[in-house]
């Protein structure tokens, strides 16, 4: 049992990694004193003890990687999607702080222990991972948890006082989600984003045009554009939205609810993290009244309503997609973002749900992998090279380098393409999958991936590499 008093000479503190054969300990420390019940730490991590001068331990800390994504950090740092990707390893994340004994026992002992982490953390980090942390990040609880069991509802203002003792800023609430498989899923816990820089000039650095510790095999080009992450992309007036609305005609001829309110609770139900009609329609009739009311919600039964399911799987259904891939690139133009010489990737999907028949609608793609944007979409029904070259007759793609699965990997398809107007010469290589298995979904049998081809065409004075990513 670990006692401490206000005696405790705060200068003689010392911080340290711990040892290996001490690993054991801070867990179980953590497991068992920690309010969140855990030591599960991601990527990258340190592991630190707090000793005092007489060995005992009084405080833990635990570093890990720094979040994907933080739109309050990114805001604080200024650097580009491209810059995240190549420097988030530059970033660490105090993921687990722990004071043994009891709170408020020792005045400042918190800040103390921080201030002497944080003096050695980045030399220790480039020690174990052969680069250093410019910058630290952590999250608070907006809820502090009594020894009762009670909940004491904290301001921003209060909120990480030991972190702001010792140069943490305030990057504002979290949005209340966390980061699952394929998405994000709404947990409705909103917590404090505090960061700092662990050196000087640190901000600086990360925003420049290059580091010594870039990763380039990771790296994403520069001027990498999110759509959704610009400004102009929710302006009522000449947003996204707002330009696809103008663009895309509503092809219901029974129109119960406004088009808008049906593309507003579609793209709401996909940024929530929704995957299919139903949950859609759940979680849009769960929003608050006035927010329904604002998107057009109707009138039944004593309150306001959205759609149904049913109502958005027929308005995916009968959507003209091919309006949605132009309105998507004059919108993308209107913005001066370009997409010649990126990576353009085709593929054909299904879109379970999209329709009340349950069979789904087939859909072909070309999508911007340096603007995250579908650039061109194209419906079928059961030909998905045919969509695929409808989908590239609709884009000028000189200078791009295009990327198909192994549908798309054959001199046969390049061949194909010359004569749908696309001129191309290919030369082409068998490759063997990796050996394992895939179950089939029908009978619950595995079977082998089947072979698959590379080709490298020109278009004029493009080169297209398509590659086999048949797994």
């Amino acid at each position: 049992m670990v006692i401490m008093s206000a005696e405790l000479d705060l200068s003689t503190l010392t911080v340290r990694p711990i040892f290996s054969q001490e690993h054991d300990r801070w867990q179980r420390l953590m497991t068992e004193k920690h309010y969140l019940q855990s030591n599960r730490m991601v990527g990258e991590q340190i592991r630190y003890a707090v000793i005092a001068a007489d060995g005992q331990w009084v405080a833990c800390l635990g570093w890990s990687a720094g979040c994907r994504y933080l739109s309050g950090r990114e805001e604080w740092l200024g650097w580009s999607e491209g810059q995240r990707t190549m420097r988030l390893h530059l970033v660490a994340n105090n993921a687990r702080f722990l004071v043994l004994g009891k709170r408020g026992a020792v005045p400042n002992l918190a800040s103390k222990a921080l201030s002497l982490n944080l003096t050695r953390l980045s030399a220790d980090w480039e020690e174990q991972y052969g680069h250093p942390v410019l910058v630290a990040e952590t999250f608070v609880d907006l809820q502090r948890r009594r020894p009762d069991g009670s909940v004491e509802a904290l301001s921003e203002r209060e909120a990480g006082a030991c972190y702001r003792a010792v140069g943490f800023e305030s990057c504002g609430q979290t949005r209340g989600f966390r980061r699952v498989r394929g998405g994000f899923v709404r947990h409705s816990q909103h917590r404090l984003l505090l960061v700092r820089e662990v050196v000087s000039g640190a901000r600086a650095a990360l925003t420049d045009q290059s580091t010594q510790w870039d990763r380039e095999e990771r790296a994403a080009p520069v001027n990498r554009v999110d759509l959704l992450s610009l400004p102009s992309a929710f302006d009522p007036q000449r947003g996204l939205i707002a330009h696809v609305l103008k663009h895309v005609p509503d092809p219901r001829q029974v129109r119960q609810y406004s088009w808008a309110c049906i593309l507003a609770g579609l793209l709401g139900g996909v940024l929530a993290g929704r995957q299919t009609m139903k949950e859609i329609a759940t979680w849009a009739q769960a929003l608050p009244e006035e927010v329904i009311e604002r998107l057009g919600g109707r009138w039944k039964k004593g309150r306001r309503r959205m759609p149904v399911a049913n109502t958005y799987a027929y308005a995916l259904e009968h959507a003209d997609l091919r309006k949605v891939g132009e309105a998507l690139r004059s919108w993308m133009q209107a913005q001066g973002i370009a997409w010649q010489g990126d990576i353009i990737a085709v593929d054909g999907k299904v879109l379970i749900g999209a329709s009340r028949t349950g069979h789904g609608r087939a859909t072909a793609s070309a999508f911007s992998v340096a603007r995250r944007a579908v650039l061109a979409l194209e419906g079928h029904t059961g030909d998905e090279r045919k969509a695929v070259k409808a989908c590239l007759k609709q884009l000028d793609i000189r200078g791009c380098t295009i990327t198909g699965d192994a549908l798309q990997t054959t001199p046969e398809f390049a061949g194909e393409l010359r004569k749908g107007g696309l001129p191309t010469s290919c030369r082409s290589r068998p490759t063997r999958a990796r050996s394992c298995a895939r179950p089939r979904a029908s009978t619950g049998r595995r079977q082998p991936l089947a072979r698959s081809s590379a080709a490298i065409m020109t278009t004029g004075e493009t080169k297209i590499a398509w590659s086999a990513a048949s797994f």
